[in-house]
Protein backbone atom coordinates (compact mmCIF):
# COMPACT_ATOMS: atom_id res chain seq x y z
CA UNK A 1 0.00 0.00 0.00
CA UNK A 2 2.44 2.15 0.74
CA UNK A 3 4.89 1.71 -2.52
CA UNK A 4 1.58 3.82 -4.63
CA UNK A 5 1.52 6.80 -2.32
CA UNK A 6 5.77 6.72 -2.99
CA UNK A 7 5.40 6.78 -6.58
CA UNK A 8 2.73 10.17 -6.16
CA UNK A 9 5.17 11.40 -3.70
CA UNK A 10 7.95 11.47 -6.36
CA UNK A 11 5.95 12.88 -9.27
CA UNK A 12 5.18 15.42 -7.81
CA UNK A 13 8.37 16.45 -6.37
CA UNK A 14 9.89 15.77 -9.92
CA UNK A 15 7.20 18.37 -11.14
CA UNK A 16 8.18 20.78 -8.57
CA UNK A 17 11.22 20.51 -8.93
CA UNK A 18 10.93 20.80 -13.08
CA UNK A 19 9.28 23.92 -12.63
CA UNK A 20 5.88 22.81 -13.90
CA UNK A 21 3.06 24.37 -12.06
CA UNK A 22 0.34 21.54 -10.65
CA UNK A 23 -2.41 23.36 -10.50
CA UNK A 24 -2.28 27.18 -9.20
CA UNK A 25 -4.80 27.78 -5.72
CA UNK A 26 -7.06 30.50 -6.42
CA UNK A 27 -9.32 31.78 -3.73
CA UNK A 28 -11.39 34.45 -3.30
CA UNK A 29 -10.48 37.20 -1.08
CA UNK A 30 -12.43 37.45 2.57
CA UNK A 31 -14.45 41.17 3.00
CA UNK A 32 -13.33 42.92 4.26
CA UNK A 33 -9.84 42.46 2.77
CA UNK A 34 -7.34 41.38 5.71
CA UNK A 35 -5.77 44.23 7.50
CA UNK A 36 -9.26 46.25 6.46
CA UNK A 37 -11.68 47.20 9.35
CA UNK A 38 -15.50 46.65 8.38
CA UNK A 39 -16.54 50.33 9.17
CA UNK A 40 -13.25 51.62 6.47
CA UNK A 41 -14.86 50.29 3.54
CA UNK A 42 -18.09 53.20 4.25
CA UNK A 43 -17.77 56.53 3.36
CA UNK A 44 -18.90 57.54 6.97
CA UNK A 45 -16.22 56.40 8.59
CA UNK A 46 -13.50 58.73 6.02
CA UNK A 47 -15.96 61.60 6.38
CA UNK A 48 -15.82 61.50 10.09
CA UNK A 49 -12.01 61.17 10.27
CA UNK A 50 -12.03 64.68 7.89
CA UNK A 51 -11.43 67.82 9.56
CA UNK A 52 -13.08 69.80 6.74
CA UNK A 53 -15.05 67.57 5.22
CA UNK A 54 -17.07 70.01 3.38
CA UNK A 55 -14.34 72.61 2.70
CA UNK A 56 -14.15 72.85 -1.38
CA UNK A 57 -10.78 71.75 -2.36
CA UNK A 58 -10.45 73.49 -5.77
CA UNK A 59 -13.44 75.91 -7.09
CA UNK A 60 -13.85 74.84 -10.75
CA UNK A 61 -11.85 77.32 -12.45
CA UNK A 62 -9.00 75.50 -10.62
CA UNK A 63 -10.53 72.37 -12.26
CA UNK A 64 -10.35 73.72 -15.45
CA UNK A 65 -6.89 75.17 -15.15
CA UNK A 66 -5.89 71.89 -14.15
CA UNK A 67 -7.53 70.18 -17.45
CA UNK A 68 -5.74 72.45 -19.72
CA UNK A 69 -2.32 72.42 -17.85
CA UNK A 70 -2.35 68.48 -18.96
CA UNK A 71 -4.00 68.71 -21.97
CA UNK A 72 -1.67 68.27 -25.41
CA UNK A 73 0.89 66.82 -22.81
CA UNK A 74 2.27 63.41 -24.53
CA UNK A 75 2.24 62.11 -20.95
CA UNK A 76 -1.15 62.64 -20.21
CA UNK A 77 -2.38 61.90 -24.37
CA UNK A 78 -5.15 64.16 -23.22
CA UNK A 79 -6.46 66.04 -26.96
CA UNK A 80 -9.05 68.56 -26.71
CA UNK A 81 -11.18 67.26 -29.92
CA UNK A 82 -12.51 70.59 -30.43
CA UNK A 83 -9.20 71.72 -31.68
CA UNK A 84 -8.28 69.40 -34.02
CA UNK A 85 -6.90 70.80 -37.11
CA UNK A 86 -9.21 70.48 -40.57
CA UNK A 87 -6.68 68.92 -42.76
CA UNK A 88 -4.59 66.30 -40.35
CA UNK A 89 -1.54 65.20 -42.05
CA UNK A 90 -2.16 61.67 -43.09
CA UNK A 91 1.38 60.60 -41.91
CA UNK A 92 0.26 61.40 -37.92
CA UNK A 93 -2.76 59.11 -38.76
CA UNK A 94 -0.67 56.33 -40.57
CA UNK A 95 1.88 56.07 -37.90
CA UNK A 96 -1.06 55.94 -35.32
CA UNK A 97 -2.57 52.92 -36.70
CA UNK A 98 0.76 51.27 -37.98
CA UNK A 99 2.35 51.25 -34.40
CA UNK A 100 -0.71 49.38 -32.62
CA UNK A 101 -0.79 46.62 -35.03
CA UNK A 102 2.74 46.55 -35.51
CA UNK A 103 2.99 46.13 -31.18
CA UNK A 104 0.18 43.43 -32.05
CA UNK A 105 1.74 41.48 -34.24
CA UNK A 106 4.91 41.06 -32.54
CA UNK A 107 3.00 40.33 -29.14
CA UNK A 108 1.97 36.64 -28.86
CA UNK A 109 -1.57 36.13 -28.41
CA UNK A 110 -4.50 33.84 -28.74
CA UNK A 111 -8.09 34.37 -29.70
CA UNK A 112 -11.54 33.54 -28.56
CA UNK A 113 -11.28 30.01 -29.70
CA UNK A 114 -8.13 29.68 -27.35
CA UNK A 115 -5.72 29.29 -30.81
CA UNK A 116 -2.43 31.25 -31.50
CA UNK A 117 -3.32 34.58 -33.33
CA UNK A 118 -1.43 34.11 -36.58
CA UNK A 119 0.32 36.54 -39.19
CA UNK A 120 -2.82 35.41 -41.38
CA UNK A 121 -4.76 37.31 -39.58
CA UNK A 122 -3.21 40.64 -38.96
CA UNK A 123 -2.80 40.96 -42.79
CA UNK A 124 -6.20 40.53 -43.32
CA UNK A 125 -6.65 43.21 -40.77
CA UNK A 126 -4.30 45.21 -42.43
CA UNK A 127 -5.80 44.60 -46.13
CA UNK A 128 -9.14 45.95 -44.44
CA UNK A 129 -7.90 49.40 -43.15
CA UNK A 130 -6.66 50.37 -46.63
CA UNK A 131 -4.12 53.13 -47.30
CA UNK A 132 -4.41 56.40 -45.10
CA UNK A 133 -4.71 59.41 -47.95
CA UNK A 134 -1.87 61.82 -47.56
CA UNK A 135 -4.51 64.60 -46.66
CA UNK A 136 -7.03 63.46 -44.29
CA UNK A 137 -9.88 65.09 -43.86
CA UNK A 138 -11.61 64.85 -39.86
CA UNK A 139 -15.45 64.51 -39.53
CA UNK A 140 -16.68 65.40 -36.18
CA UNK A 141 -19.08 63.06 -34.29
CA UNK A 142 -20.63 62.10 -31.13
CA UNK A 143 -20.98 58.45 -29.64
CA UNK A 144 -24.91 58.01 -29.94
CA UNK A 145 -25.01 54.56 -27.59
CA UNK A 146 -22.00 53.09 -25.45
CA UNK A 147 -19.77 51.43 -27.52
CA UNK A 148 -16.06 49.47 -26.74
CA UNK A 149 -12.89 51.59 -28.31
CA UNK A 150 -10.74 48.67 -29.78
CA UNK A 151 -6.89 48.70 -30.39
CA UNK A 152 -7.70 47.45 -34.02
CA UNK A 153 -10.71 47.28 -36.54
CA UNK A 154 -11.92 43.82 -34.80
CA UNK A 155 -14.52 42.36 -32.34
CA UNK A 156 -12.04 39.26 -32.07
CA UNK A 157 -10.46 38.57 -28.89
CA UNK A 158 -6.44 38.78 -28.05
CA UNK A 159 -5.68 36.98 -24.83
CA UNK A 160 -2.13 36.75 -22.97
CA UNK A 161 -2.74 33.03 -22.75
CA UNK A 162 -5.34 29.98 -23.51
CA UNK A 163 -8.56 30.34 -21.57
CA UNK A 164 -7.36 33.81 -20.34
CA UNK A 165 -10.35 35.72 -20.88
CA UNK A 166 -10.12 38.30 -18.08
CA UNK A 167 -8.29 40.27 -20.12
CA UNK A 168 -8.95 41.16 -23.70
CA UNK A 169 -5.83 43.41 -24.82
CA UNK A 170 -7.81 44.47 -28.21
CA UNK A 171 -9.89 46.25 -25.69
CA UNK A 172 -9.06 49.85 -25.21
CA UNK A 173 -12.16 51.00 -22.77
CA UNK A 174 -15.56 52.08 -23.98
CA UNK A 175 -17.11 55.67 -24.85
CA UNK A 176 -20.28 56.49 -23.60
CA UNK A 177 -23.53 57.82 -25.30
CA UNK A 178 -22.17 61.81 -25.84
CA UNK A 179 -18.78 61.29 -25.95
CA UNK A 180 -17.29 63.98 -28.68
CA UNK A 181 -14.77 62.04 -31.37
CA UNK A 182 -12.91 62.87 -34.44
CA UNK A 183 -13.22 60.62 -37.44
CA UNK A 184 -9.62 60.11 -39.18
CA UNK A 185 -9.94 57.19 -41.04
CA UNK A 186 -12.10 54.38 -42.33
CA UNK A 187 -11.84 50.40 -43.37
CA UNK A 188 -12.38 49.64 -46.81
CA UNK A 189 -15.96 48.68 -46.29
CA UNK A 190 -16.90 51.91 -44.18
CA UNK A 191 -17.90 49.56 -40.85
CA UNK A 192 -15.02 50.25 -38.53
CA UNK A 193 -13.94 53.89 -38.14
CA UNK A 194 -10.35 55.19 -36.59
CA UNK A 195 -11.12 57.91 -33.75
CA UNK A 196 -9.73 60.25 -31.79
CA UNK A 197 -10.89 60.72 -28.35
CA UNK A 198 -10.78 62.79 -25.51
CA UNK A 199 -7.56 60.59 -24.70
CA UNK A 200 -6.69 58.05 -26.78
CA UNK A 201 -7.22 57.09 -30.51
CA UNK A 202 -8.66 53.33 -31.82
CA UNK A 203 -11.32 51.62 -33.22
CA UNK A 204 -15.50 51.76 -33.02
CA UNK A 205 -18.05 50.23 -35.26
CA UNK A 206 -19.08 53.22 -37.66
CA UNK A 207 -22.86 52.71 -36.91
CA UNK A 208 -22.18 53.72 -32.97
CA UNK A 209 -20.93 57.39 -34.75
CA UNK A 210 -23.36 60.26 -35.47
CA UNK A 211 -21.76 62.85 -37.54
CA UNK A 212 -22.16 66.44 -37.10
CA UNK A 213 -19.88 69.55 -38.17
CA UNK A 214 -17.24 71.19 -35.83
CA UNK A 215 -19.74 73.71 -34.39
CA UNK A 216 -22.75 71.61 -33.37
CA UNK A 217 -20.64 68.68 -31.69
CA UNK A 218 -18.89 71.45 -29.75
CA UNK A 219 -22.37 73.29 -29.12
CA UNK A 220 -23.79 69.92 -27.49
CA UNK A 221 -20.23 69.37 -25.36
CA UNK A 222 -20.47 72.97 -24.21
CA UNK A 223 -23.81 73.11 -22.69
CA UNK A 224 -24.47 73.23 -19.28
CA UNK A 225 -24.27 69.23 -18.02
CA UNK A 226 -26.41 67.10 -16.02
CA UNK A 227 -23.57 64.53 -14.82
CA UNK A 228 -24.59 60.58 -13.69
CA UNK A 229 -23.34 60.67 -10.39
CA UNK A 230 -24.96 56.99 -9.61
CA UNK A 231 -22.76 53.88 -11.27
CA UNK A 232 -25.32 53.48 -13.46
CA UNK A 233 -27.74 55.51 -14.50
CA UNK A 234 -30.77 54.78 -17.31
CA UNK A 235 -31.62 57.23 -19.85
CA UNK A 236 -35.23 57.11 -21.07
CA UNK A 237 -36.68 58.20 -24.95
CA UNK A 238 -40.32 58.99 -23.04
CA UNK A 239 -41.29 61.39 -20.06
CA UNK A 240 -43.30 57.81 -18.64
CA UNK A 241 -40.37 55.61 -18.73
CA UNK A 242 -41.15 53.29 -21.28
CA UNK A 243 -38.57 53.13 -23.38
CA UNK A 244 -35.05 52.88 -22.40
CA UNK A 245 -33.08 54.80 -24.66
CA UNK A 246 -29.44 54.41 -22.82
CA UNK A 247 -27.45 53.91 -19.44
CA UNK A 248 -24.96 56.39 -18.82
CA UNK A 249 -22.20 55.21 -16.09
CA UNK A 250 -20.73 57.58 -13.60
CA UNK A 251 -19.17 60.88 -14.88
CA UNK A 252 -21.07 61.04 -17.72
CA UNK A 253 -22.41 64.25 -18.78
CA UNK A 254 -25.56 65.39 -21.13
CA UNK A 255 -26.84 68.45 -21.53
CA UNK A 256 -29.04 69.54 -19.12
CA UNK A 257 -33.05 70.81 -20.77
CA UNK A 258 -34.70 71.51 -17.31
CA UNK A 259 -36.48 70.07 -14.17
CA UNK A 260 -39.64 68.25 -13.49
CA UNK A 261 -41.77 67.04 -10.50
CA UNK A 262 -41.35 63.66 -12.37
CA UNK A 263 -38.21 63.68 -14.32
CA UNK A 264 -34.84 65.64 -16.15
CA UNK A 265 -34.92 66.55 -19.65
CA UNK A 266 -31.28 66.07 -21.16
CA UNK A 267 -30.70 66.48 -25.30
CA UNK A 268 -29.55 63.12 -26.30
CA UNK A 269 -26.99 62.39 -29.81
CA UNK A 270 -28.84 60.79 -32.09
CA UNK A 271 -27.64 58.69 -34.90
CA UNK A 272 -30.39 59.44 -38.10
CA UNK A 273 -30.16 56.53 -40.84
CA UNK A 274 -27.79 58.18 -43.20
CA UNK A 275 -25.51 58.72 -40.25
CA UNK A 276 -25.59 61.97 -39.73
CA UNK A 277 -26.16 63.87 -36.07
CA UNK A 278 -29.51 64.35 -34.79
CA UNK A 279 -30.71 65.26 -31.03
CA UNK A 280 -33.86 64.20 -29.23
CA UNK A 281 -34.85 64.50 -25.74
CA UNK A 282 -33.96 62.12 -22.97
CA UNK A 283 -35.71 61.62 -19.85
CA UNK A 284 -34.76 60.41 -16.21
CA UNK A 285 -36.42 59.69 -13.03
CA UNK A 286 -36.54 62.61 -10.90
CA UNK A 287 -35.28 60.49 -7.98
CA UNK A 288 -32.22 59.05 -9.84
CA UNK A 289 -28.68 59.83 -8.46
CA UNK A 290 -27.55 63.04 -10.91
CA UNK A 291 -26.15 66.30 -10.85
CA UNK A 292 -27.28 69.70 -12.97
CA UNK A 293 -23.73 70.45 -13.02
CA UNK A 294 -20.69 69.43 -11.48
CA UNK A 295 -20.50 68.57 -7.88
CA UNK A 296 -18.88 70.71 -5.40
CA UNK A 297 -15.25 69.13 -5.21
CA UNK A 298 -15.13 68.74 -1.13
CA UNK A 299 -13.79 65.77 0.58
CA UNK A 300 -17.54 64.79 1.93
CA UNK A 301 -18.11 64.44 -2.12
CA UNK A 302 -15.40 62.71 -3.01
CA UNK A 303 -15.65 59.90 -0.61
CA UNK A 304 -19.33 59.51 -1.21
CA UNK A 305 -18.97 58.89 -4.83
CA UNK A 306 -15.96 56.59 -4.38
CA UNK A 307 -17.34 54.50 -1.79
CA UNK A 308 -20.79 54.09 -4.08
CA UNK A 309 -18.18 52.13 -6.00
CA UNK A 310 -17.11 49.77 -3.59
CA UNK A 311 -17.70 46.26 -4.45
CA UNK A 312 -18.35 47.04 -8.47
CA UNK A 313 -17.04 44.04 -10.35
CA UNK A 314 -13.78 44.70 -12.22
CA UNK A 315 -13.91 44.56 -15.54
CA UNK A 316 -10.70 45.58 -17.91
CA UNK A 317 -10.99 47.80 -20.22
CA UNK A 318 -15.28 48.01 -18.98
CA UNK A 319 -15.65 44.64 -20.05
CA UNK A 320 -17.91 42.99 -18.59
CA UNK A 321 -19.75 45.67 -17.26
CA UNK A 322 -17.03 46.66 -15.00
CA UNK A 323 -14.76 48.56 -14.27
CA UNK A 324 -10.41 48.81 -14.16
CA UNK A 325 -8.50 50.89 -11.86
CA UNK A 326 -8.25 53.69 -14.39
CA UNK A 327 -11.68 53.87 -15.22
CA UNK A 328 -12.28 53.75 -11.37
CA UNK A 329 -10.37 57.23 -11.43
CA UNK A 330 -11.99 58.60 -14.08
CA UNK A 331 -15.81 58.06 -13.31
CA UNK A 332 -15.02 59.39 -9.96
CA UNK A 333 -13.43 62.45 -10.27
CA UNK A 334 -15.26 63.06 -14.00
CA UNK A 335 -18.52 64.17 -11.80
CA UNK A 336 -15.88 67.31 -10.65
CA UNK A 337 -15.50 68.03 -13.89
CA UNK A 338 -11.89 66.68 -14.20
CA UNK A 339 -11.10 65.49 -17.68
CA UNK A 340 -8.95 62.31 -16.87
CA UNK A 341 -7.19 60.50 -18.82
CA UNK A 342 -8.04 56.62 -19.46
CA UNK A 343 -5.19 54.83 -18.91
CA UNK A 344 -3.28 54.72 -15.29
CA UNK A 345 0.29 55.88 -16.19
CA UNK A 346 -1.24 58.20 -17.95
CA UNK A 347 -3.23 59.61 -15.21
CA UNK A 348 -0.28 59.66 -12.41
CA UNK A 349 0.79 62.92 -14.82
CA UNK A 350 -2.28 64.34 -14.65
CA UNK A 351 -0.88 67.01 -11.81
CA UNK A 352 2.87 66.73 -13.74
CA UNK A 353 3.51 70.09 -11.13
CA UNK A 354 2.12 68.16 -7.84
CA UNK A 355 3.57 64.64 -9.07
CA UNK A 356 6.01 63.08 -6.34
CA UNK A 357 8.23 60.41 -7.80
CA UNK A 358 8.45 57.63 -4.99
CA UNK A 359 10.61 54.92 -6.68
CA UNK A 360 13.42 55.49 -4.67
CA UNK A 361 11.85 55.45 -1.55
CA UNK A 362 11.85 53.15 1.33
CA UNK A 363 8.51 52.09 2.49
CA UNK A 364 9.13 54.78 5.50
CA UNK A 365 9.44 57.47 3.76
CA UNK A 366 6.55 56.83 1.69
CA UNK A 367 4.45 56.26 4.65
CA UNK A 368 6.05 59.76 5.79
CA UNK A 369 4.94 61.84 2.44
CA UNK A 370 1.55 60.67 2.32
CA UNK A 371 1.64 61.51 6.58
CA UNK A 372 2.77 65.43 5.09
CA UNK A 373 -0.30 64.87 2.33
CA UNK A 374 -2.56 64.84 4.71
CA UNK A 375 -6.26 64.59 3.72
CA UNK A 376 -5.38 65.75 0.46
CA UNK A 377 -7.23 64.02 -2.22
CA UNK A 378 -4.48 61.74 -4.67
CA UNK A 379 -3.70 59.17 -6.79
CA UNK A 380 -1.09 56.34 -5.96
CA UNK A 381 0.51 54.63 -9.22
CA UNK A 382 2.20 52.01 -9.89
CA UNK A 383 3.43 50.56 -12.98
CA UNK A 384 0.25 48.95 -14.45
CA UNK A 385 -1.72 49.32 -11.76
CA UNK A 386 -3.43 53.10 -10.02
CA UNK A 387 -4.83 53.45 -6.78
CA UNK A 388 -6.66 56.58 -4.71
CA UNK A 389 -5.17 57.65 -1.19
CA UNK A 390 -7.84 57.17 1.84
CA UNK A 391 -5.81 58.04 4.84
CA UNK A 392 -2.84 56.81 7.16
CA UNK A 393 -3.84 55.21 10.32
CA UNK A 394 -1.31 53.70 12.87
CA UNK A 395 1.56 53.34 10.39
CA UNK A 396 -0.60 51.74 8.05
CA UNK A 397 -1.89 52.70 4.75
CA UNK A 398 -4.92 52.69 3.47
CA UNK A 399 -6.41 53.19 -0.25
CA UNK A 400 -9.76 52.27 -2.32
CA UNK A 401 -9.03 50.76 -5.49
CA UNK A 402 -10.11 48.23 -8.42
CA UNK A 403 -8.44 45.22 -8.31
CA UNK A 404 -8.59 41.94 -10.19
CA UNK A 405 -6.28 39.93 -7.76
CA UNK A 406 -4.08 40.19 -5.22
CA UNK A 407 -0.61 37.65 -4.21
CA UNK A 408 -0.30 36.05 -0.94
CA UNK A 409 2.99 34.19 0.21
CA UNK A 410 2.56 30.55 1.86
CA UNK A 411 4.98 27.77 2.90
CA UNK A 412 5.01 26.36 -0.54
CA UNK A 413 5.28 29.37 -2.37
CA UNK A 414 2.65 32.25 -3.47
CA UNK A 415 -1.02 32.04 -4.01
CA UNK A 416 -3.72 34.26 -6.19
CA UNK A 417 -6.88 35.84 -3.94
CA UNK A 418 -8.90 36.91 -6.52
CA UNK A 419 -10.78 40.27 -5.27
CA UNK A 420 -12.70 41.10 -8.84
CA UNK A 421 -13.87 44.53 -7.72
CA UNK A 422 -13.28 47.70 -6.11
CA UNK A 423 -11.64 47.11 -2.43
CA UNK A 424 -10.44 48.93 0.48
CA UNK A 425 -6.64 47.78 1.05
CA UNK A 426 -4.25 48.16 3.60
CA UNK A 427 -1.41 48.74 0.95
CA UNK A 428 1.63 48.75 3.59
CA UNK A 429 1.08 44.72 4.01
CA UNK A 430 2.70 41.91 2.45
CA UNK A 431 1.76 41.34 -0.96
CA UNK A 432 4.13 38.33 -2.21
CA UNK A 433 7.27 38.30 -3.14
CA UNK A 434 7.49 41.43 -4.91
CA UNK A 435 6.57 43.16 -1.71
CA UNK A 436 3.46 45.37 -0.33
CA UNK A 437 1.68 47.32 -2.92
CA UNK A 438 3.00 50.54 -0.81
CA UNK A 439 6.21 49.04 -1.73
CA UNK A 440 5.45 49.07 -5.12
CA UNK A 441 4.12 52.46 -5.73
CA UNK A 442 6.21 54.76 -7.75
CA UNK A 443 4.59 57.85 -7.76
CA UNK A 444 2.17 60.36 -5.46
CA UNK A 445 -0.18 62.48 -7.19
CA UNK A 446 -1.89 65.17 -5.46
CA UNK A 447 -5.08 66.29 -7.09
CA UNK A 448 -5.66 69.68 -5.76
Amino acid sequence: MKRPLYIVISLVLIAVSAGLCLAEQWETAPLPLPGVQPGQEKANYWIARHPEPDRVILAPAGIEAMNRAATGRPETELVDVLAIPDPVEGTVVRKAIAEVLSESRQTKGYDHTNRLITSVFYDRIEASIGTVPSVVRPAWGVIAARVSLRRLPTNEAFYDRPYGNEFDRFQYSTLECGNPVVVLHRIADGSWSFVQTIYTMGWVPSASIAIGDRQNVAAFCRSKPLVATASMVPVYTDAAFTSHAVTIPMGTRLPFVETTERHYAVTLPWRAPDGALRFVTGYIRREADVSIGFLPYTPRNVYRQLFKLEGTPYGWGDLFDGRDCSRLVMDVFSTFGFNMPRNSSRQAAFNIAGRKDTKGLSEKDKISNLIILGYRPALLYMPGHIMIFLGVIDGKVYAIHSAWALRETRILGERTVMAGRVVVSDISGGSGARGSLLKRVTAITPLD
